[in-house]
Formats: C-alpha cells, sequence, structure tokens
C-alpha cells in the first residue's frame, strides 16, 4: 500500500503536475497573504515619508486628470478604468484639482 502524502508547490512543479500557470498563481496566493498598512512609509521609494494611502492617492489623482482631460473620458466611464464608483472618481478629481490649484497659486502667495 503506498503512504498517502500531500503534494505541495514544488513538488508538484518538479513533477509537471501543475501549468506554469497554476504555479504562477499559487505564488501570487502566496503574496497576497503579505499586507502593509497604508499609513506605513511606502517601501522601496524616495525618502520623502509619504505613505502607502498617499502614494495611492497621488497615482490616482494623476490617472483621474489625464483620462478626464487628455482621454475626454466620463466619470461613469473613468471608474470603470480605474476599478471604482462614479462616486469616488468625482472626489478623486475634486482632490485633484484642488491640489493643482494650490499648487499654481503658491507662487503669486510668495510660497
Amino acid at each position: 500500500m503506498l503512504a498517502e502524502r500531500s503534494i505541495t508547490a514544488s513538488s508538484a512543479s518538479t513533477r509537471r503536475l501543475w501549468s506554469s500557470r497554476r504555479r504562477r498563481e499559487a505564488a501570487e496566493a502566496g503574496l497576497a497573504r503579505t499586507y502593509r498598512s497604508f499609513d506605513a512609509p511606502a517601501p522601496y521609494q524616495d525618502d520623502d515619508g509619504a505613505t502607502l494611502s498617499e502614494r495611492n492617492g497621488a497615482r490616482n489623482e494623476r490617472l483621474a486628470v489625464h483620462l478626464r482631460f487628455r482621454e475626454d473620458m466620463t466619470q461613469t466611464e473613468m471608474g470603470r478604468h480605474i476599478g471604482c464608483s462614479q462616486m469616488h472618481v468625482s472626489r478623486i478629481l475634486r482632490s485633484a484639482l484642488a491640489r493643482l490649484e494650490n499648487e499654481a497659486a503658491a507662487p503669486l502667495r510668495g510660497g
């Protein structure tokens, strides 16, 4: 009688029981179990102290402004592209435009 044993990802890959796609999916699933707080400093970036949340917000703001003014998308279309609701796109755009307005007015205020 054969002894029962579990098949690990490494033994399965050596036995070619899993396709390369399934091995990649298994590896990605393992990475998904690790996480960082959005309030933690962003890793592997310039040492400006920005958090993951701030970096993701800035990236989404740049993308939203690009999609709205360069690609001429509606907020609903942008939401589908970014992966959020039209209401959230509206908030992202409002934040981005307020930031741009403040940065444009800073030289005029002397700052």
